[in-house]
């Protein structure tokens, strides 16, 4: 019995985190500050050219935001040199003004899907994720991070 429930424990925990390719999170931002002049790069590499991928971006950020949302720009340098551009708003409030983020006391994360069931090519990929607010510097901000797993 001891050996099943051992077992069932490391199936259990190991299987969230097979579909990911890349996870990472930079929480080097002085005074919790995010500049916007700061680009946050991140270097991915697919080993796999027949999958479909998601890419999820993190903003961590502290407890009852001033924000409702954080405008970012998001550039993504392919291997073959194809660049694509997006703008997106991760949403940090709800409509009644409740964090939707996932927080453990006053450290809360967001998740946004900037792309689902994507085809990238094998090969190194260069992402550059900056804040577009109208803001010198966005306060408050625990970190940034980008997620790409494999489509289900």
């Amino acid at each position: 019995m001891k050996y099943l429930l051992m077992f069932s424990v490391l199936f259990l925990s190991s299987c969230n985190n097979v579909n990911y390719v890349y996870t990472k999170f930079q929480k080097d931002f002085s005074e919790n500050r995010w500049f916007n002049d700061d680009i946050r790069l991140f270097e991915v590499t697919i080993e796999d050219d027949v999958q479909l991928y998601d890419l999820e971006v993190q903003f961590g950020h502290i407890y009852d935001y001033n924000l409702d949302n954080v405008p970012l720009e998001v550039v993504i340098k392919a291997p073959s040199g194809t660049i694509e551009r997006l703008k997106v708003d991760v949403l940090i409030k709800g409509k009644d003004g409740k964090d939707l983020g996932d927080c453990t006391g006053d450290i809360c994360d967001v998740y946004h899907v900037l792309k689902s069931k994507a085809s990238l090519e094998k090969g190194v990929y260069a992402i550059e994720i900056k804040q577009a607010s109208k803001l010198v510097y966005l306060p408050n901000v625990l970190g940034i991070g980008l997620n790409v797993r494999k489509s289900n």
